[in-house]
């Protein structure tokens, strides 16, 4: 493998963590459309707020907006987004742009790795349609979850596909340098399906929760000692209520499905439903805890915690919706996205809710007692507030 170099294709939060780890191994270069992105990370700054300027400026890549520069690798790694339209369709244009634009650059023996999510056939389509029988392709699914504290990235189990062995043993070579454990196969298909199977499967559990959730509040059971108790049980999932936004969770069920032709009554197309109303449902019980005049604050903006990205963010959308009344004051604050102020600079509001659980949201008695008026109140729907400080103040979850 010392003759490899790689060119990373899409520098956003996949790619800038390919970008990072793979020149200890490999000459990587990195590209993206984007100058002013490429220019910032050449300055050391990465604009996903993942990595510091120390680790940008010591990785040794080569970030370049200059396709002319990729013309020396001979594997391509493509990591642009692949989001919907606006009626929920897929929208693979950007993985099309990628791919066609690098026929020109193509030598024999080149091989194209599509790491976005795309539905499946994608990967034998552009094979197709390049009709070169000299260039390989592969799929192999970014599993990323950027800050949220659950695995480590080396951690995550890479997935590979290529139809032929002997490039598939390569790329196994290629991804295990930054990753522990690939798993590999000679199925693109099959693999293009699993990376939508486990975002939709994920999909449906949090809306079956978010369902259990709403049921609990309506008959006055508390769900969250009633979940603590259900998960004592082995198999119980581990999975809770929430807003699902970002660009995996809330984008790959409507590829999955678009995929498989399924109908509005599918459990795939009804499960985006529940978990979509939520926003309305949290609008709802906001204003029956406040009344006319409350001053408002919601905590969280981001689609998930530890992270600046609010692609398709729920938290965002419901700050938008409950922004345009006049009956109350309503303020927003999110740490990764307000950089200006401080949660230090807010105080006396008569209601609080917790949208997202960032660490910043971890707060101590007296925090919480500036925050709010004597008589204010905590709606802990992202569950940031610690067990000694229950019945210390007025909760609702």
């Amino acid at each position: 493998m010392k003759d490899t170099t790689l060119a990373i294709i899409g520098v956003g939060y996949v790619g800038i963590n390919l970008a990072v780890r793979f020149p200890q191994f490999f000459k990587t270069f990195a590209f993206d459309i984007d100058k002013e992105k490429i220019n910032a990370l050449n300055r050391g700054v990465d604009i996903s707020n993942q990595f510091p300027a120390d680790v940008l400026s010591s990785s040794g890549c080569i970030f370049t907006s200059n396709v002319d520069a990729l013309q020396e690798a001979n594997y391509y790694l493509i990591t642009v987004p692949t989001p919907l339209d606006s009626n929920n369709a897929p929208d693979q244009s950007l993985v099309d742009q990628a791919v066609i634009g690098l026929k020109d650059y193509l030598c024999s023996g080149d091989t194209v790795v599509i790491e976005s999510t795309v539905m499946p056939g994608t990967t034998n389509y552009f094979k197709n349609i390049l009709g070169r029988d000299d260039i390989f392709f592969a799929f192999s699914p970014e599993r990323i979850s950027p800050n949220d504290g659950y695995i480590q990235f080396e951690d995550i189990v890479k997935v590979v596909s290529c139809e032929s062995q002997e490039k598939l043993n390569d790329l196994v070579l290629i991804y295990s340098k930054i990753f522990r454990l690939v798993e590999s196969s000679q199925d693109l298909e099959a693999c293009e399906f699993a990376k939508l199977l486990e975002n939709t499967s994920r999909d449906i559990n949090i809306a079956m929760m978010n369902e259990f959730y709403q049921g609990a509040l309506e008959k006055g059971i508390n769900f969250q000692e009633s979940l603590r108790l259900a998960r004592s049980k082995w198999n119980f999932p581990e999975v809770d209520k929430g807003l699902v936004g970002g660009h995996c969770i809330s984008v790959d069920p409507y590829y999955l499905s678009a995929y498989l032709g399924l109908s509005e009554d599918s459990i795939i197309l009804k499960s985006r439903k529940v978990n979509d109303s939520m926003v309305i449902s949290l609008e709802e019980r906001i204003l029956a805890m406040s009344k006319i005049g409350d001053r408002v604050l919601l905590l969280g903006k981001t689609y998930k915690k530890n992270c600046n990205d609010t692609r398709d963010s729920r938290a965002l959308e419901l700050y938008e919706k409950l922004k345009l009344r006049i009956d109350r004051v309503i303020d927003s604050f999110d740490p990764y996205i307000d950089k200006s102020i401080q949660i230090l600079d807010y105080k006396n509001f008569d209601l609080i809710v917790t949208l997202v659980a960032h660490d910043e949201f971890m707060l101590e008695k007296g925090m919480w007692s500036k925050l709010l008026n004597p008589n204010g109140a905590i709606f802990d729907f992202a569950q940031v507030i610690p067990k000694e400080l229950e019945g210390q103040f007025k909760i609702y979850y």
